[in-house]
């Protein structure tokens, strides 16, 4: 490759910034706000600690697809942002700004270490309290 001389189109895919959407899984419930994960089909879960999933962002809408099959509907996520979430195992302080964090549950992040797949979904931005922290999300995958 070469470096450029002159302006270049960058081509931004759709989805490439703020937000993305997703289809959401078969028999599948996903809430406002809360964690999204991508089950190992590629669809939309909610967030959880389990091996083959890959955290995308949090739900800005809700996602009923709970009688429905794979696909039949998408979610909207957030991929960048800052977002309140509690944390595991509840003792935060503010010594912990900028520390790692990683999927608990779909409203829950703790450290690594805590979960047996550490997916890891953003940075502690601020520290509210013990028990909550809010987490600048990052896209990782």
């Amino acid at each position: 490759m070469t470096a450029a001389t002159a302006d270049r189109s960058a081509f931004e895919r759709a989805g490439g910034g703020r937000f993305c959407h997703f289809p959401v899984a078969a028999e599948t419930e996903i809430f406002t706000g809360t964690l999204v994960c991508l089950d190992d089909s590629g669809y939309a879960v909610p967030a959880a600690d389990t091996a083959s999933y890959v955290f995308v962002g949090v739900a800005a809408e809700g996602a009923d697809n709970s009688s429905g099959s794979d696909g039949d509907i998408n979610i909207k996520v957030w991929r960048k942002g800052v977002f309140r979430f509690a944390y595991n195992p509840g003792s935060a302080a503010r010594t912990n700004i900028g520390d790692t964090v990683y999927v608990y549950d779909d409203s829950t992040v703790t450290v690594a270490g805590s979960v047996t797949n550490d997916h890891k979904c953003g940075k502690i931005h601020d520290y509210v309290d013990a028990s909550n922290v809010d987490v600048d999300i990052e896209h990782i995958w």
